[in-house]
């Protein structure tokens, strides 16, 4: 995110507003590229705290994804969690 030419990522980053995933290695921490977010999608700072306002979701999120597509009708964990998330989502704009 701070090297993202993407401007809403880069304002994000720059603002304190959302941060990137940092994961720690053998050759000691690195930068994943993707927006660090809550198990509920929400947007995570620089100190891991949720603003509640804000969330993310898809393959440029630390976030859970399915590594496959899932088949309509199934109930299948990408339907369930994105369910899940526009209920959050409608609770925090109601």
């Amino acid at each position: 995110m701070a090297r993202s030419l993407n401007p809403l990522l880069a304002s994000l980053h720059l603002s304190g507003l959302g941060s990137e995933q940092q994961l720690l290695t053998a050759d000691g921490i690195h930068s994943t590229g993707k927006l660090l977010v809550s198990d509920r999608h929400e947007l995570l700072d620089g100190h891991g705290r949720a603003g509640g306002r804000l969330f993310g979701v898809g393959p440029g999120t630390s976030g859970w994804g399915a590594g496959a597509f899932a088949k309509p009708g199934t109930n299948a964990a990408p339907f369930r969690e994105n369910d899940a998330l526009a209920r959050t989502v409608l609770g925090v704009a109601a």
